[in-house]
């Protein structure tokens, strides 16, 4: 287990950083600031999940079913609280995609 831990961190101290560099290097600017408190408990959610899950050096089916629903928590939480979060901003304008909020206007 320790061994596809340390990969993961090793590819996320990596990945991150290229990110930021070539999001410079294609004009669209990226940082890595997290701004919303629930970006925040999203990532020590998952780390405290797969210590837990990790810890005792084994795994079993019903482990990988708690990480899978820790997985689809998070993506509820995002969805819900982006939905919250006031009107619907355009997404994505840059690329073509209006967003729904355009899109409704246009009917």
């Amino acid at each position: 287990m320790g061994i596809c831990v340390g990969s993961t961190v090793q590819v996320a101290l990596l990945l991150a950083p290229a990110l930021v560099v070539i999001s410079y290097l294609m004009g669209h600017p990226m940082n890595l600031v997290l701004t919303n408190p629930l970006e925040l408990i999203a990532i020590v959610g998952a780390v405290l999940a797969v210590n837990a899950i990790a810890s005792d050096g084994e795994t079993t089916w019903f482990e990988g079913v708690l990480l899978v629903s820790v997985y689809c928590l998070f993506g509820l939480a995002f969805f819900f609280a982006n939905r919250k979060s006031g009107s619907q901003k355009i997404l994505r304008s840059d690329y073509g995609f209006v967003g729904w909020e355009r899109l409704r206007d246009c009917r």
